[in-house]
């Protein structure tokens, strides 16, 4: 199916909700007061729209709300004290997913969400490409006021949608300049005249989550007088990993200078594939590859005194746990199209990191590397990434040799 074809399925299927059932119940609902939050993507994204959470809540004590969100974060967000009612709601990446995420958000709605008679629902992502999902939920749930972005805050989104998401919308917000996503869940509340007082992030874990890796910390024999460094070697995509050869050198100058402990965390099949060729290159760390829930993944970052790794959803929760280190990016700094760099949409929050990023993209990604591991992101040296370690450890005083 073609871009054209998808743009006018989305007018049509707007045009016959307004004229049948989904028209009827948005003229004749009486609203609850309630509130609904689509946001069901990935970690990261869920880790900047923390604040925005708290201060919804702030703003709306008494109203009942209700967190869409995806099953991958759904740990995350479980003991989030700002919302009364968590749902999980899988988006489909298969070659046919406009039209099956479309039934699926029909009948998900239909299921889970028109009984509650919401009066608004909140779609806070901002260039995120695919939050056509969450705009159908809306739509679908029969709620009247919808909040959202426009297309048009990502120049390629536009292209290719040319309107079709935003006529599920009844309230759109747009931007003059690149803003990171975590503002723009703020500006949404700011749009709705409801004051932001903590634009901090947030993360929640219990005593069960502690001691857990307490056990694992000791099973490790992970020395508290060292300097640990959580390190990430993989991201969600092979174009925004840096080489593991290229971790596995900083690591070995690193522990070779001073009393450095390396703890490995993430999940999946590239973080243990990587994790192999770490040790392969016969660097000692501690294995949490796949040995922690999420929240279990925070504690491991709280008990670290640095990061190390690329722009992925750990990286987030490190910034929520107030780590410094260096993030490694793969979009160059001259890209043409800004809001496709990570590096400002999706910065760590508030943090102290280092930034790190290809001085300039190399022929054929002038609009964001696409071209698989290790192509720009590769200009990036050892000897850079090196010293803003290093740096980062003077900041922190943790510079101290063996």
């Amino acid at each position: 199916m073609n871009q054209y074809t998808e743009d006018a399925i989305g007018y049509l299927v707007y045009a016959c909700g307004r004229l049948c059932s989904i028209g009827r119940r948005l003229r004749r609902q009486k609203s609850t007061g309630a509130i609904l939050v689509l946001r069901a993507e990935a970690i990261g994204d869920m880790v900047v729209t923390t604040p925005f959470l708290r201060e919804l809540r702030r703003n709306y004590p008494e109203r009942h709300i209700t967190l869409v969100c995806s099953p991958q974060v759904y740990n995350l967000v479980e003991l989030c004290p700002y919302v009364d009612e968590i749902l999980t709601y899988r988006k489909q990446f298969s070659r046919h997913k406009y039209i099956t995420n479309l039934k699926q958000a029909f009948f998900f709605a239909r299921k889970y969400l028109q009984q509650r008679n919401y009066e608004m629902a909140i779609v806070p992502a901002y260039a995120s490409p695919d939050a056509y999902a969450e705009a159908w939920l809306g739509f679908f749930a029969g709620v009247r006021k919808r909040i959202g972005y426009a297309e048009n805050v990502d120049e390629h989104k536009h292209e290719y949608y040319r309107g079709s998401i935003d006529v599920y919308f009844t309230d759109i917000l747009y931007s003059d300049g690149v803003v990171h996503e975590a503002e723009a869940s703020l500006n949404i509340l700011r749009y709705l005249h409801c004051p932001v007082q903590d634009e901090s992030l947030e993360v929640w874990t219990d005593a069960q989550d502690a001691k857990a890796v307490d056990k694992l910390f000791h099973m490790r024999g992970i020395h508290d007088e060292k300097i640990k460094i959580a390190l990430n070697l993989s991201t969600s995509n092979h174009t925004k990993d840096w080489p593991v050869e290229n971790y596995a050198a900083v690591c070995r100058q690193l522990q070779e200078k001073y009393p450095v402990e390396i703890l490995l965390i993430g999940a999946g099949k590239d973080a243990e594939a990587y994790r192999d060729m770490f040790y392969g290159a016969g660097l000692k760390a501690a294995d949490f590859v796949d040995k922690t829930t999420l929240r279990q993944t925070i504690e491991v970052l709280r008990r670290s005194d640095l990061y190390l790794g690329g722009d992925t959803g750990p990286m987030h929760l490190a910034a929520a746990c107030d780590l410094s280190g260096a993030a490694i990016y793969k979009t160059a700094k001259n890209v043409s199209r800004e809001v496709h760099d990570p590096a400002k949409t999706f910065a760590p929050w508030h943090s102290a990191m280092t930034i790190l990023q290809p001085e300039n993209a190399l022929p054929g990604c002038e609009n964001g590397c696409t071209l698989g591991y290790a192509h720009c992101i590769k200009q990036i040296t050892v000897k850079q990434v090196l010293a803003a370690m290093e740096e980062q450890m003077k900041r922190q005083r943790f510079f101290h040799k063996k």
